[in-house]
């Protein structure tokens, strides 16, 4: 990092004054307040958190810089321009929660719309697996954490990791004199929202601050703040400033400002009164180390900077808990046993071959209607004036579109696949829900009776959807103009990657994942636009994530390999952002950057680009996915090869795309 150009740009952004502008409006004594100054966003208060951090690490390293004193103004023009990324964690609207609940489907529950059932034993085995959970409705609790790369930074890794790994590696890069700074606490304003923290009338102000030297000032606001903050015992006078100690012992001020404003109290009547209340606006921010407040539960990490530029984040979330909750159900009498397994055996393997044609049922369905939406884009009149009519009707459609009879064949066949596939999938999910179940006494569904045959087992299973798995992870967001040359590594727990365009910034998000970078630990990565549209461009341009290609590595075969897929997780699944029902979960696009590449190539994808994975809103469901990889340059086209591009498993090899260099551009 720049260290010149670092100082510059934290003293320009950092440079925050809590006072008003010149605005008075008659009664008004004093420059009239303003209630948005209290307030900031999460990317701003990061940034000037760390900020004011930072500003005291260099305080305590001999470097004297009041940068906060200097106005607010800066932070707009010039946060893209900080060579740093700050990290806000936060957890709900508070921050005495030591965790919150965390979207999971359309609210917070995934609701699973199987009746299956399932043994005790069974579900003892994925408790101590850990594994097979993904067909059961299930919640997410945990934390957030954002990350804001501004305007074109550049990081190596990103690791979010328990606090034992977290002390073992700082130690590590201490020994390496690699650490360039350490974030374990924050500014905390007390009373926040409020104007007047110390209760200071106007005529305080002028007796004891306004005109008076500062070592009297120190000494009534260390009193004041004592008194009325509870900070009693915890805050020294020490050349010219307030100051208090962590454990450690290192000091650290108290960031503070006074000034007399006047306040709008309007007054509801006829006619309605504008009056102004005079009060003073006081800014005290005093630092406290984290985990250091026990009347606090905050799950906020600290946060250490290499000077090689990675970012790492304590974890401090709890993985320990009881993952899967069912509700209780009675134990098989012992002399019943034998029967009861050897039903409940015939039924697994009865379920399995059906869900496996299930599932070729569904494919085949999707595949159909894939096809079928392709081709009546062409044919934009198919629907209304060829399926369904006669076939004289038919055979003036056919002479209408002379040509075409060929592609109206395919349609047509697509339909016809369609529809078969359609009502067997409906008969497969009835052969599951009831009649399989029924035939081994174990159907629990609506009207079941353990003195029926069908149901004689009922009460010693378990209903899918009794069943609810709580996993604890985090969410993460990646936000701004930035790139990643290494590993995103974000722990234990079901974690969810966000890479997608808020309305905090002036150049939207883009983040790209350089040739060697690697995503581990995620389970979702969800990437879009625009927020709201997650499918259209935006200032973040087409796509919100790119993936930068190495075009001098490549395998035994001859192909490209080395990108971010390469070496990441093969299960993550990418959605998009914001997506709002099972339709839309593959309206979104990659970004590869061929441009790199300067003459037909073959690239190996790393990984399945059409795959399966459960259904955002249905655990229950199995659905197709597909990452959609784009060329960032018109002068590539970029097309996966082969014929079979839809309905694969994840188990199937690695996707290839063929990239063609145009050798010329047309007008």
């Amino acid at each position: 990092m720049k260290k010149t150009m670092l100082v510059l740009c934290l003293a320009a952004l950092a440079s925050t004054s809590y006072g008003q502008s010149e605005k008075y409006k008659a009664p008004a004594h004093y420059p009239v307040w303003e209630a948005q100054n209290l307030f900031s966003t999460f990317e701003k208060g990061a940034y000037l958190n760390l900020l004011r951090v930072i500003d005291e690490i260099n305080r305590q390293h001999g470097v004297s810089s009041n940068y906060l004193e200097r106005g607010s103004d800066w932070f707009l023009k010039s946060a893209d321009k900080v060579d740093l990324v700050p990290v806000a964690q936060f957890v709900g609207s508070g921050d005495n929660e030591f965790s919150e609940m965390l979207p999971a489907g359309s609210l917070q529950k995934a609701r699973s719309t199987s009746e299956r059932v399932w043994s005790r034993e069974e579900i003892e085995k994925k408790k101590e697996k850990c594994e097979g959970f993904d067909s059961f409705s299930y919640t997410r609790e945990g934390n957030q954490k954002r990350f804001y790369f501004g305007n074109g930074n550049t990081v190596k890794d990103v690791i979010v990791e328990n606090g034992k790994k977290y002390e073992e590696r700082k130690k590590s890069e201490e020994e390496k004199k690699n650490i360039q700074y350490q974030v374990e606490g924050i500014y905390q304003r007390y009373v926040n929202g409020k104007i007047n923290q110390l209760e200071m009338t106007v005529d305080d102000f002028n007796k004891n601050i306004k005109d008076k030297p500062r070592k009297e000032i120190l000494e009534y606001l260390k009193k004041q703040i004592e008194n009325k903050l509870g900070q009693s015992g915890k805050i020294e006078i020490k050349d010219g400033q307030l100051i208090t100690k962590d454990k450690e012992g290192k000091e650290w001020r108290v960031l503070w400002s006074l000034e007399p404003v006047s306040e709008l109290q309007t007054s509801y009547g006829i006619p309605k009164k504008i009056e102004y209340k005079d009060t003073i606006f006081t800014n005290i921010f005093i630092y406290e180390p984290l985990g250091e407040n026990k009347g606090k539960k905050n799950s906020a990490g600290k946060t250490f900077y290499t000077k090689d530029g990675s970012i790492i984040v304590e974890d401090k979330l709890n993985y320990d808990k009881d993952i899967i909750k069912v509700k209780k159900e009675a134990k098989v009498p012992e002399g019943e046993r034998a029967e009861f397994e050897k039903a409940y055996e015939a039924y697994k393997k009865e379920i399995k071959e059906k869900e496996q044609e299930y599932a070729e049922c569904v494919k085949k369905k999707e595949e159909a209607k894939q096809q079928r939406d392709r081709i009546q884009k062409i044919l934009t009149d198919f629907r209304t004036e060829y399926e369904g009519k006669t076939e004289e009707e038919k055979k003036t459609y056919l002479e209408k579109h002379k040509g075409q009879e060929e592609l109206i064949r395919q349609c047509e066949e697509c339909c016809k696949i369609y529809k078969e596939m359609d009502e067997k999938v409906d008969e497969l999910y009835m052969e599951m829900e009831e009649t399989i179940p029924k035939k081994h006494g174990l159907y629990c569904g609506w009207g079941a009776k353990k003195e029926e045959d069908c149901s004689k087992w009922m009460e010693y299973v378990v209903k899918n959807s009794d069943i609810t798995v709580e996993y604890t992870g985090k969410n993460i967001e990646f936000r701004g103009q930035g790139r990643i040359e290494g590993t995103v590594d974000l722990g234990e727990g079901h974690n969810v990657l966000t890479i997608q365009e808020q309305y905090t910034g002036k150049y939207g998000t883009n983040i790209i994942l350089g040739p060697e970078a690697k995503l581990k630990n995620i389970a979702v990565v969800e990437v879009g636009g625009e927020i709201g549209d997650s499918s259209h461009a935006s200032l973040s341009g087409r796509t919100s994530l790119s993936l930068d290609i190495d075009p001098s590595v490549k395998n035994e075969k001859g192909n490209l390999i080395q990108h971010a897929l390469k070496d990441s997780d093969k299960k993550i699944v990418f959605r998009p952002a914001g997506q709002l029902n099972s339709e839309s979960r593959n309206d979104f696009s990659l970004e590869l950057m061929t441009s790199r590449i300067a003459e037909d190539s073959t690239i190996d994808a790393g990984r399945p680009l059409h795959y399966q994975a459960k259904d955002k809103y249905d655990p229950a469901k199995t659905v197709d996915m597909h990452i959609n990889l784009i060329s960032d340059s018109i002068a590539h086209t970029l097309e996966e090869e082969g014929k079979k591009k839809e309905g694969v498993t994840s188990d199937e090899e690695n996707t290839l795309l063929k990239v063609h260099v145009k050798e010329k551009l047309k007008n």
